[in-house]
């Protein structure tokens, strides 16, 4: 089977956004939300604010875990830089819960929800590039974005085709040096690669991709919520 995944380019998605960000502007609720999102103290309710403003799409338990991972092993990435942005939710929950991010990324075809970023990260520096992640373009305009920061946490979830996440992965594994922190969404085979069936869930290639880096490092870490679960998971890279 062979899927492409979420196209935020497709022209309809596009106009919905344009107009959804056009009565962001006349909305009193986001000053609200906003305080909220600053009050709220642990990554636990974090995420409950970003599922109200954008919607997270992870598995709760996985993208807490990967939040609690970093912060025991105390990285505190600079930028945060995020390949397949879906609705931005992601974005804003990591960024949200990382102090020490100063500049965040959102990398897709279409960025959707740009002016919601930039409203909800006030103080951050967020940039969102409409272009494909792996386009040589794409990758110098983030190294010149990038140049003087010395620790980056980046979360690949676009392209899931292998060649694509290994792209993604080649040109962006040494954005930051030795303290660069990746983290790759969909490891886990879903019921059509284990079983034939066909579901809304799709990992694509990921899982290959994944299994290949996991025997070649050393500092992977995987975050499952069920071994035979449909899809999702979270591997990580630690610098």
């Amino acid at each position: 089977m062979t899927r492409k995944g979420t196209n935020n380019k497709a022209f309809v998605p596009i106009v919905k956004d344009k107009l959804k960000q056009l009565l962001f502007v006349f909305s009193f609720k986001k000053y609200a939300l906003r305080k909220h999102l600053i009050k709220a103290a642990s990554p636990e309710e974090k995420l409950t604010v970003c599922n109200q403003i954008l919607g997270v799409h992870q598995n709760s338990y996985e993208i807490l875990t990967l939040i609690e991972l970093l912060q025991e092993k105390k990285i505190a990435p600079e930028v945060l830089i995020e390949i397949g942005t879906a609705n931005g939710g992601n974005n804003l929950l990591l960024a949200s819960c990382f102090a020490s991010v100063q500049m965040v990324i959102g990398i897709d075809l279409y960025v959707k929800n740009a002016a919601q970023l930039h409203f909800y990260l006030k103080g951050k520096q967020v940039h969102c590039i409409h272009a494909s992640s792996y386009d040589v373009n794409t990758i110098q305009q983030v190294k010149r974005l990038t140049q003087g920061f010395k620790t980056g946490l980046i979360f690949v979830d676009g392209d899931h085709r292998y060649m694509g996440v290994k792209a993604d992965f080649w040109g962006y594994k040494d954005m930051f040096g030795h303290n660069t922190c990746m983290a790759f969404h969909d490891i886990v085979p879903d019921n059509f690669l284990r079983y034939g069936e066909i579901t809304p869930m799709w990992v694509g290639e990921v899982p290959k991709f994944w299994n290949e880096l996991k025997q070649q490092a050393d500092n992977t870490i995987e975050i499952i919520q069920h071994p035979q679960q449909n899809g999702l998971g979270i591997g990580v890279l630690l610098p």
